[in-house]
Formats: C-alpha cells, structure tokens, sequence
C-alpha cells in the first residue's frame, strides 16, 4: 500500500463506514426507546401512510364510542319521560274507569275531574320539559311525517289533520253521519289516509261556508295565524247509484279530489293551484291555496275562500280525462269543473254570504287527502353520529308526547271483534256473505256491514231494536265514533257517558305512548349493539396498526447490538487508519 499525506484513504473509508454505522445505531435506539419500527416516513413511506390512516381510525373510533354512550345517556332520559307519561295515563284510565261507575254522583265526577285535569297538565309538564343538554326530547321537534301538502310539489304526499276544528260546525242542512269515515280505498287504486270528516252531504245542496264554529285547542281562533296552512277536502258521497257499489265507485263520473288551504302569507283575492296525478281508478287531486292575510274574523274567511276562487277564474290544467281542471267565475258563482265533476262556490248579495254545492254529493274532511306511497317525508331527526364517515348515523325520531297528541285511533281489528260479538247469531252468514262481496276487508268496511245488518234488523224486528244486544252494539258504536275524533286534551269525565269515552281515548293514547316507549328502548338497544361493534372495530384496528408500525423489540435489540459493535470496530479501524499517516513522519525525520 502506498504511503501518501495528501489523501488517508483507509481513515476516509474507515470514516465513512463509522458514520453508517452510528447512523444505523442511532435508528436502532430510537426504535428501542419508541417500541416504534416506523416513527417518520422515512423508515417506511407507505408503511407509515397507512398508519397515519389507521391512527385516524382508531381515533375516531374512541370518539364514535363516546358518541354512542352520550346517546344511550340521551336516549334513556326520553326513556324516563315516556315512562312516567304511561305511569299517568294507567292513573288517568284508573280515574276514567271509576267514574264510569254509576255509584258516583256527579259531584264525585265533578272532583275525579279536578284530578284528572291535573294528570293532564303533569303529562303536558313532561312533555315540554324533559330535555338532555337542553334538547326538549318530548315536544314533537324531532319528526318525521309524510308531507303534510302539495303546496310546493303538486302532491298529496303524507296526512295532515287540521290542528283548527270545528269547520262548518254550524252549517244548516247536514245529512246524518253514522260513520266518521277516516280511511278509503278507491277500488283498486292507492290508499287513502284522511283527517276527520265533518259533513256528508246530497247531490246539488248548498252548504254555508259559516266558519264560526272553528277553535283551536278549544279557545277562539286568532286569526289569520290558527288558519295558516289549515283546510278541508272534498271527495265524492251520496246515495248508491248502482248495484253493488260502494264508496268512491257510488259515482263512477266522480274523479277528483278538491283540497282548499288557506296561506296567511297570501293577500286576500290571490291564489295557487296544484295537480297531483291520478291516483287508482282515474282518482285525480287539485289543491288550491287561497290568500287570508288581513283576515280576523270567521265571516271575512268565508269570503276570503269566495274570493280567492273567484281570482282563479280562467285556470285550465288538462292531463287526460280524469285531469281536465277549469275554473269559471259567473255572476255570484265560482265553479271548479274536474272531468264531469263539479264544485260551486255561491255568494248571496243580500247578506254577503257564502255556501258550497257539489254535483255528486259530498265527504268533507278537515285535513288534507294523502297518498300513503312513494312520497317524500318531511323530518327534523336527532342524529346520533356513530360512524367514521360523513353522514354514518343514527336518525332519532320521536313523536309529540304533549296530551293534544295522545289520540284515540280509528276503528281498529279489536273493535270490529267486540261489534261483531254484539251480533245476534243469526246475523254472521250475511256479515261474512256480504264481507266476501266488499273491495276490501279494512276494519271500517267490516264495521259499515255490520251497521247495515244491525239496522236492517232494527227496522223489521221492533222487539230487536228494544233488545239490550242492540243497545250496547249502538253504545259501543257512539262511543267508537265520538272518540275516534277526539284527543287526550279533549275528553273529560264529568258523566257517565263521557267516562266511557274517555276509557277508549285513553286505550289510544296508552297504546301511543307505549308505541313511543317501545320505539325509544329499540334505539337504546341498537345503539348498544353498535358500541360492541365498534368496540370490536377498535380493537381490531389497533392490532392491525400495530403489525405495521410497533417494533419487534427481539428484532430491534439484535440489530441495536450489531450496530453497536460495528461502530464500535469502524472507530477502532479510524484510529488505526490515522496511524499510517503517522508513519510518513518517520521516513521525513530519518
């Protein structure tokens, strides 16, 4: 080997070699003292990418469980709530019950009532109160609800009842009502879903548009706020034109639905008009909304509706032959022409007056008519977030708890068994022969059969119409078709008769608020299932991660202790390659 003092080869490749080693020492250490085998990316890139992911993961998944927990914590507090609203609906049915029995006197009634109002108005304290964080739970803000008008689609998409009653409450010349009908299939086509029928009338009989009955929550309307989005409908009734048939096939010429809704953000004199589309057996839907802004008064009402009518004089929609809609306006009269069906809106200029006839006849509902189907939901959800992505959810919907919600229900499968026991037994061949004949068995037609039954045998039978058998079918009938209509708000049980009412109002609101109870505990346990599951994801996750970046501590001191000695030899070598520069100095002084 040559000896020079320009250029120490040996020392510089010994150099080089010592810095590789203490850098490979250093990596080692860091490794051992992190129990990290990638702590940058340059120990490994896609290694360390791939971490960082999981890393995120993992972290939100802590964050997904403690959502789910602070949701459970939520969900139990509505829980809570509910369940005491069912402990004071049992104490009201208590009360109901007792004070249907006739060993009290009315002033006994009169002080259960005391009770009962105040059970009420504790309901209503729950419902406006329970909260979690200050979130109301009980008051109806988190819904979901099919839509409740076509304002803005042109369908009817959901069912609205009327929070405003009373709608023609004092109108002359009412036909008898034996059934509240609130449910209708036409034929074959989509079902119905209605809100609460006020008036049955005849072909061609004026009706007054007298609105002075209306209240809402029992109190006198504040108007034009109480009216703003209220209404009524019309769909066709009347005696039977044709053998065998029924409901809306009475009058096969009769194809449409009217609604008429009031906006009290439209000036008096304006209007809107929307189609929706047929709808089964040529059924076929027109919506006009009407102006009331200004208007206080029931009578100014009436002529607000008149007037915004009127305004539609000339509209003409065609959409095949169940959907020619044209409005005419002539002298004193609106007409609203569907196919050959017919609505007349009539002012009587003596007195500034205002009456309704249809050509067909007439079911008049409060509320709006609805497609039960393939329609678009309106909904203000609680979102319980339990996912690593966006929008990874649980939607919390819970209804209106206060007692103005707590409803009886429409005539239900149970009703239909206890009339149906009420009936003589010579009565059950032509209940089923006439069942087999129906278009459809839902639990008002069935009810509709038996009416007929029991009344045929009435009138031909006199000692039948005396029996006990059909007073309490003609009881449990009343009491079935007046609390249908009503609310928990609305009943009262200062009689014996209104007792009995009560009793069913309250089988509804139970059956409600236990419906409620039911839907909150299935929440509560989905979320518990879905903290397991992310438990499990935790956990999984962080040992996946750590295949990828923890150290093999084994590994990682095997590879410390070569660095070690390696560097250790490099320095020995430095010094020894230093020493043969040294040796030139020798030759120079010899």
């Amino acid at each position: 080997m040559a000896m020079s003092i320009l250029n120490n080869t040996v020392s510089m490749l010994s150099l080089g070699e010592l810095n590789k080693n203490i850098s490979a020492f250093g990596k080692q250490q860091k490794k051992l003292a992190s129990g990290m085998r990638i702590n940058s990316a340059g120990d490994d890139a896609s290694g360390y990418a791939i971490s960082e992911k999981m890393r995120a993961h993992i972290r939100t998944l802590d964050q997904d469980r403690l959502n789910v927990r602070t949701g459970s914590s939520l969900l139990r507090v509505a829980d809570g709530g509910i369940n005491n609203i069912v402990d004071e609906l049992r104490n009201l049915k208590e009360l109901a019950i007792n004070a249907a029995n006739d060993h009290n006197t009315d002033a006994d009634r009169a002080i259960i009532q005391k009770e009962f109002d105040q059970k009420k108005a504790n309901i209503d304290d729950i419902a406006t109160t329970t909260n979690y964080n200050g979130k109301m739970l009980l008051d109806g803000r988190y819904y979901r609800n099919a839509r409740s008008s076509q304002v803005s689609s042109g369908r009817f998409e959901g069912v609205a009842v009327n929070s405003t009653t009373g709608l023609f409450a004092n109108t002359s010349g009412l036909a008898s009502l034996t059934v509240p009908i609130n449910g209708k299939t036409p034929g074959s086509g989509a079902t119905w879903i209605n809100g609460n029928q006020v008036l049955e009338g005849t072909p061609d009989t004026n009706f007054n548009l007298d609105f002075s009955g209306a209240t809402r929550n029992g109190a006198t309307l504040n108007l034009p706020d109480d009216m703003d989005g209220q209404g009524f409908y019309v769909v066709c009734a009347g005696n039977d034109s044709g053998a065998g048939l029924t409901g809306f096939n009475r009058y096969p010429g009769c194809a449409s639905s009217h609604a008429f809704i009031f906006d009290a953000s439209m000036s008096v004199g304006s209007y809107r008009i929307n189609q929706g589309p047929e709808q089964g057996d040529g059924m076929h839907t027109t919506a006009m909304t009407v102006g009331i802004a200004g208007v206080t008064n029931p009578a100014d009402l009436a002529k607000a509706l008149y007037e915004g009518a009127a305004a539609a004089s000339g509209y003409s929609y065609t959409s095949g032959p169940y959907g020619n809609v044209n409005v005419t306006a002539s002298g004193n009269a609106v007409t609203i022409r569907s196919y050959s069906d017919t609505i007349t809106f009539h002012r009587n200029p003596d007195n500034d007056t205002y009456s309704m006839s249809r050509t067909y006849g007439m079911w008049l509902y409060e509320g709006f008519p609805q497609i039960s189907t393939d329609g678009e939901l309106d909904y203000n959800p609680l979102v319980i977030h339990h996912g690593t992505k966006s929008a990874q959810a649980l939607n919390i919907y819970i209804n209106d708890m206060h007692v103005k919600s707590l409803k009886s229900p429409i005539p239900d499968v149970s009703d239909v068994d206890r009339l149906f026991n009420l009936m003589p037994g010579s009565s059950y061949g032509d209940y089923q022969n006439a069942l087999q004949a129906a278009d459809d068995h839902e639990p008002f037609t069935k009810i509709e059969i038996m009416d007929d039954i029991m009344e045929d045998l009435a009138a031909n039978d006199s000692e039948f119409a005396r029996s006990s058998t059909y007073k309490a079918y003609t009881e449990y009938k009343s009491i079935i078709n007046t609390a249908s209509r009503m609310s928990l708000d609305d009943i009262d049980v200062t009689t014996q008769k209104n007792a009995n009412i009560a009793i069913r109002v309250m089988d509804g609101a139970i059956k409600y608020a236990l419906n409620e109870a039911t839907t909150v505990g299935a929440y509560i346990s989905r979320l518990e299932y879905t903290e397991d599951n992310i438990v499990t994801a935790n956990e999984n996750s962080v040992a996946a991660e750590s295949v990828i970046r923890d150290a093999d501590m084994a590994k990682e001191m095997a590879g410390f202790t070569k660095a070690n000695i390696l560097s250790q030899a490099s320095q020995s070598m430095l010094a020894q390659a230093n020493q043969n520069s040294g040796q030139v100095m020798s030759l120079l002084q010899g």
